[in-house]
């Protein structure tokens, strides 16, 4: 199978569940309970990581305890504040949060940097059959010819896709890498298709192929997250044609647009929806639905203007893509 037309996959949160990355209403509970002191196993490798003695400076706005020395003296003076934002929050996402309070910012990135951190390496002890990367994976694939080489017209799926992903981690690199290498010594001399992050990107741990026991988290990888991560700050706006300058193209010339997994919230649709890019221009717009509610996808239609193909409230994303497969993305065998 090979997909026949330009084909840009907007890649959400949702679409990394199935692959261990924490939701955000996981990562509310999980940091209330570590104000609380009941924190779960993969908490406490967080807290770890997060412990005050890694800092050399500390702002005055942290409020740190004279002669603090411990983690939990610093959840405890820091933390139970942003648990409490976070829970009372209307934002759609913790680090619209972030940006929208300078306060938390600092306190707030590092917890975010070294919860991502610990979960992309907990991701990766297994290539996991199924989901999003595998589903690209396959239709990415070559075909040998007859001679045993590949098959060039089945070279047009690593060209006609691109990826473009609202997510920090990158399980997408990862997965697709260690997917394709598992697959055929061909297959593995074969570039990845195009992958933009929109928000930023995780630092550290550059070998794709890397088993969990390789991966190492340090004091270097979390400060170069820290750096990379880029908040959403609604007090400036976000301005209509914000969007990165090197997606204009794949957008403009895409015949196809799957969202997966993204949540359609007000920063991201300011974001990603130019009227020159999406207005005039002949294509299919499909989404998954998981999540969302018909008055969700309703005001999603309205806000866009423009037709969308929506998933069930309760169908995967695999489930959503391979139902799309046989007309709706131009899949053929």
């Amino acid at each position: 199978m090979t997909v026949q037309k330009p084909t840009v996959f907007i890649v959400g949160a949702g679409a990394h569940v199935d692959y261990g990355m924490p939701t955000g209403a996981e990562i509310i509970d999980g940091l209330a309970r570590c104000v609380e002191g009941t924190e779960s196993s993969q908490w406490k490798d967080v807290l770890a990581h997060f412990a005050p003695e890694a800092w050399e400076t500390m702002p005055p706005s942290l409020s740190i305890p004279l002669g603090a020395k411990s983690y939990r003296e610093l959840l405890r003076a820091n933390l139970d504040q942003l648990s409490r934002r976070l829970a009372a929050s209307t934002h759609g996402s913790i680090d619209e949060l972030l940006g929208e309070w300078n306060e938390l910012e600092l306190v707030g990135r590092r917890l975010l940097a070294c919860l991502l951190l610990l979960s992309e390496r907990n991701a990766s002890r297994t290539v996991r059959i199924g989901g999003l990367y595998s589903w690209i994976g396959k239709v990415c694939a070559p075909r040998l010819d007859s001679h045993g080489g590949i098959n060039q017209a089945s070279m047009s799926s690593i060209k006609n896709v691109t990826i473009i992903t609202f997510n920090y981690d990158r399980l997408a690199e990862r997965y697709l890498t260690r997917i394709k290498n598992n697959t055929s010594e061909i297959y593995s001399s074969l570039p990845l298709p195009k992958i933009h992050h929109v928000y930023g990107v995780l630092s550290g741990c550059e070998d794709l192929q890397s088993s969990y026991s390789d991966y190492k988290i340090d004091e270097r990888s979390i400060r170069g997250s820290i750096q990379s991560i880029e908040l959403i700050r609604p007090r400036l706006g976000v301005a209509q044609g914000s969007i990165p300058h090197e997606l204009l193209n794949p957008l403009m010339q895409a015949e196809q647009v799957v969202f997966v997994g993204f949540g359609f919230h007000d920063h991201n649709i300011r974001k990603l929806f130019i009227p020159s890019v999406w207005n005039g221009q002949h294509r299919e717009i499909f989404a998954t639905g998981y999540g969302l509610s018909e008055r969700d996808k309703q005001r999603v239609l309205k806000a866009l203007q423009i037709p969308i193909i929506f998933g069930g409230d309760s169908e995967t994303c695999e489930s959503c893509l391979r139902r799309w497969e046989p007309n709706l993305l131009g899949v053929v065998d």
